[in-house]
C-alpha cells in the first residue's frame, strides 16, 4: 500500500495513509477495522459544545496537545496509532473522550486515531446533569487547573438545578467537591474571581499567585500605596541633633523603666517583662514602638509643633505634624542576624514617606535607628495582604541615596552580606 508523506507543524515527517475506497463500519457508525486496529477518521469526530464549556482553559490545553504531539509522532515513526488511549466516540462521530487528541492529529497531521464506541448514552436536552457526568467519567486523565474545576463544579451544579428543578442536595454537592479535590470555600472564592477579576484565573493556573491573595485583590483588600506627599518640608532637617538625644532618651528611659519595674510576690519580687515567666521578648518590641512613637510626638511638641499620634483609628499615622501635614511612621524590630534575617512588618498597604526604623537586641542593651525615606519597591508582599521590609532590600536600595540618616549604629556590607552593627543604648547619637 502506498503512503503519502507531509510534514507537520511541529516540522516531522509522517506518513499518512489513504481512505479507503471500501470500508467496514463498524455497527454503521464512523470506526472501521483495518490491519487489525479499530479506527475513526478525524474528519468524522465531532467535538461535544459541553467539553468546550468544561475545559476552556486554552493555555493549558494547548500546552496538553503539545505534549500528546510529540509522543504522537514518535509513535506514528514506529508504525503505531498516533493516540496510546483509544479516543471513545458516539456512533455519529460526537466525541464523548478524545477532545485533546483530536487537536493533536490535526497538529501532527494524522488524519485518523485509534477509537472505540462509549457506552455512556448519548446527550440528551431532558437530562443536562447526566450529560455533565457522563462527561466527566470519560475524561479521566485530564489534568484539572482551579478555573476548569471551577467550571466543571459551577456547570454541574446548574445543569442538575435545570435537569431536576431543585437545588444540588448537599450530599450530592460535597461528593462532587470532593471528587474535584477543592473544599466549598475555596470554590466560592475562586467563583468571586472569576466574577470580578476573571482574568486571574489565567495567574492561578499557571501557580503565578495564589487563590486567596487573588480572591483579596477581587475583594479590594490587596495591597494599597498611599503616596508621599509631594512639594512637602525636608523631615531631615526637622529633627536637630538634640531633639534627636532627647527622643531617644526619652524612649529607653521609659522603657527601661519599664524593664526594671518589680511586683512582689510570695517568691519575692519580679519583673513581668525579665522573669523567665515573663512575656515573650516578641511583645516588648511592640511597646518599644509605641513608646518611641510618643517620644517622638512628644519632642516635636516641645518644639512648638502641633502632632498627634497614631492613639485613636488604626490607619492614623504614627506621628502627624497638623499644620505642615507630614506624617511619620515607627517600625521596630528585634534583630535576628544580618542580611535578610531582620526586617520589619508593614500592615495590609504600604504608606510612602519618612520611617523612623528600630532594632533592637533581646535584653534592651543595644539599639539601631535610621531615619529613612521609604516607597513601595522597598516593600515585599508576605502571605495574603502583609509586607515585610528586608534589610538586605532596605540597604541595596537606599545605600547609594540620600534617603537615609543614621542615628544610632549603622548598616554596611562586607563579604556581600548586609550587616547591622547594633550601638549601647547608654551611648550618646
Amino acid at each position: 500500500m502506498a503512503y503519502s508523506v507531509k510534514k507537520n507543524k511541529l516540522n516531522k515527517v509522517v506518513k499518512l495513509k489513504p481512505k479507503k475506497l471500501k470500508r467496514q463500519y463498524i455497527d454503521g457508525g464512523v470506526i472501521y477495522l483495518e490491519d487489525g486496529i479499530y479506527w475513526v477518521d478525524v474528519e468524522d469526530m465531532k467535538d461535544n459544545p459541553l467539553n468546550v464549556e468544561l475545559y476552556s482553559n486554552v493555555t493549558n490545553e494547548d500546552a496538553k496537545v503539545l505534549e500528546f504531539a510529540e509522543i504522537g509522532n514518535e509513535e506514528v515513526a514506529k508504525g503505531n496509532p498516533a493516540n496510546l488511549i483509544a479516543v471513545q466516540v458516539h456512533k455519529d462521530g460526537l466525541i464523548a473522550s478524545g477532545h485533546t487528541r483530536k487537536k493533536m492529529a490535526l497538529m501532527i497531521g494524522v488524519n485518523r486515531l485509534k477509537a472505540e464506541y462509549t457506552t455512556e448514552p448519548y446527550p440528551s436536552d431532558e437530562s443536562p446533569y447526566d450529560n455533565v457526568t457522563n462527561l466527566l467519567k470519560t475524561n479521566t486523565y485530564r489534568e484539572l487547573t482551579p478555573s476548569v474545576k471551577l467550571n466543571i463544579f459551577e456547570t454541574t451544579v446548574d445543569n442538575y438545578e435545570k435537569q431536576y428543578k431543585e437545588e444540588m442536595p448537599p450530599k450530592v454537592r460535597n461528593a462532587l467537591l470532593k471528587r474535584l479535590k477543592m473544599t466549598k470555600q475555596t470554590m466560592d472564592k475562586l467563583s468571586v474571581i472569576k466574577k470580578v477579576r476573571p482574568e486571574l484565573l489565567k495567574d492561578i493556573d499557571k501557580n503565578a499567585t495564589s487563590i486567596e491573595y487573588a480572591y483579596n485583590v477581587a475583594t479590594g483588600n490587596d495591597i494599597k500605596v498611599i503616596k508621599k506627599k509631594e512639594g512637602g518640608i525636608d523631615l531631615y532637617n526637622l529633627f536637630t541633633p538634640e531633639m534627636k538625644t532627647r527622643i531617644v532618651a526619652y524612649a529607653t528611659t521609659a522603657l527601661n523603666n519599664y524593664r526594671s519595674m518589680t511586683i512582689k510576690t510570695k517568691d519575692g519580687y519580679y519583673s513581668p517583662i525579665e522573669d523567665e515567666l515573663g512575656w515573650e521578648s516578641t511583645r516588648f518590641t511592640g511597646v518599644v514602638s509605641d513608646t518611641f512613637m510618643w517620644a517622638v510626638a512628644r519632642v516635636l511638641k516641645e518644639e512648638g509643633k502641633e502632632v498627634s499620634s497614631a492613639n485613636g483609628h488604626p490607619t492614623d499615622p504614627d506621628v502627624y505634624l497638623i499644620n505642615e501635614d507630614e506624617k511619620i511612621e515607627i517600625k521596630v524590630t528585634q534583630f535576628k542576624g544580618q542580611g535578610s534575617s531582620t526586617s520589619w512588618k508593614g500592615g495590609k498597604g504600604v504608606r510612602e514617606g519618612e520611617f523612623l526604623l528600630i532594632a533592637h537586641d533581646a535584653d534592651f542593651t543595644r539599639l539601631f535607628i535610621t531615619f529613612t525615606t521609604l516607597n513601595e519597591n522597598d516593600w515585599d508582599k508576605q502571605g495574603n495582604v502583609g509586607t515585610i521590609l528586608k534589610l538586605n532590600k532596605w540597604w541595596e536600595n537606599k545605600k547609594d541615596t540620600d534617603d537615609f540618616e543614621f542615628w544610632k549604629g549603622e548598616v554596611y556590607t562586607a563579604s556581600d552580606i548586609t550587616q547591622m552593627q547594633l550601638e549601647s543604648i547608654n551611648e550618646s547619637i
